[in-house]
C-alpha cells in the first residue's frame, strides 16, 4: 500500500495485543482487534455478493463494530447508510484516544474515514434512530445495532447525585474536574486509562502533543531506560539512581 501511494489504507496496529499475543497464549486461534477477519480470511469472504442478494442496509452506531461492519458489508455490495447521534465517526474511541499511550488510537479512526469514503458508505452524523424510525423508513431493509456499551453503575450507597463522583464518561469525554486527590474503583483496563489520564494533566493523547512537551529525560525516567547501557536489556532497576545519567524534575504526584 505504502509503495502505490495508499499509505492512508494502511490499518495501524493499536498495540493492544489482545486477540493476537493473548489468543496465542491461550491456543486460540489469532486474530486482531482493529482487523477481525484477520486469520479467518478464508472463513470471511468479502467478495462482491450477486446484485440479487445486495440490500440496502442501516447501520446504527458509528463506532468501531459499526464501522467495521459497514465497510464490510459495502465491499460486499450492500448499499450502507451509517447513522450516528454523534458529529463524527469513532464512538467511545474518541476517549480511547485521549489516553497517554494510545496515540495509535488516532488512527484507527484516520484508517476507518478512509474506508468509508473509498467504499461509498453514506454518512448520517448528528441523527439519532429510533424504533419508530425503523419501522417507518421503507427504502432500508436491514437494520445492524452497534450502539455500544454504557457504563456500568456500581450501585454504591450515597452516590447518585454525588457531586464528587464521577464516572469515566465524565472525566475522559467531559473532562470533570476531579481535584489532586481521587479514588478509582474498579482496578481493570479503564481504570487504569483514568489514572494515567489523571497523572498526565494536558496530554490527553494528542498525536504531536506528547513529543513536545514531555522531554526524553523524563520518558527515560517515567519507564525505567537505562540510557547508559549499564543493565542488560536497556532497563534500570528500579533503585538504580546512578544509571539514570540524568536528573528529572518532573513532580511526583
Amino acid at each position: 500500500k505504502a509503495q502505490e501511494g495508499r499509505a492512508n489504507e494502511i490499518n495501524t496496529c493499536i498495540a493492544c495485543n489482545q486477540a493476537c499475543l493473548d489468543h496465542a497464549f491461550l491456543g486460540k486461534t489469532a486474530s486482531c482487534l482493529v482487523n477481525p477477519r484477520a486469520c479467518h480470511e478464508t472463513q470471511v469472504s468479502l467478495d462482491p455478493l450477486p446484485e440479487s442478494e445486495r440490500l440496502s442496509l442501516g447501520v446504527i452506531g458509528a463506532g468501531p463494530a459499526g464501522c467495521a461492519f459497514a465497510i464490510a458489508a459495502a465491499q460486499k455490495g450492500h448499499s450502507v447508510t451509517l447513522y450516528d447521534s454523534q458529529s463524527s465517526i469513532g464512538g467511545q474511541f474518541h476517549m480511547a484516544k485521549r489516553v497517554p499511550g494510545k496515540e495509535e488510537f488516532h488512527e484507527t479512526l484516520r484508517y476507518f474515514e478512509v474506508q468509508l469514503a473509498k467504499h461509498g458508505v453514506r454518512l448520517e452524523m448528528n441523527t439519532s434512530i429510533s424504533v419508530d424510525d425503523m419501522a417507518q423508513d421503507a427504502s432500508t431493509q436491514k437494520w445492524i445495532v452497534a450502539t455500544g456499551v454504557d457504563p456500568r453503575d456500581a450501585k454504591i450507597p450515597g452516590s447518585e447525585g454525588n457531586p464528587n463522583v464521577f464516572s469515566y464518561i465524565d472525566v475522559l469525554k467531559h473532562n470533570a474536574k476531579v481535584g489532586d486527590k481521587v479514588a478509582i474503583i474498579g482496578a481493570g483496563g479503564i481504570g487504569f486509562d483514568v489514572a494515567e489520564f489523571l497523572l498526565h494533566p494536558g496530554d490527553d493523547g494528542a498525536k504531536d502533543k506528547r513529543a513536545n512537551d514531555v522531554s526524553i529525560e523524563e520518558w527515560w525516567d517515567e519507564w525505567g531506560v537505562d540510557p547508559t547501557n549499564k543493565v542488560a536489556g536497556g532497563l534500570r532497576k528500579d533503585d538504580d539512581d546512578t544509571s539514570k545519567g540524568h536528573s528529572s524534575s518532573k513532580p511526583t504526584r
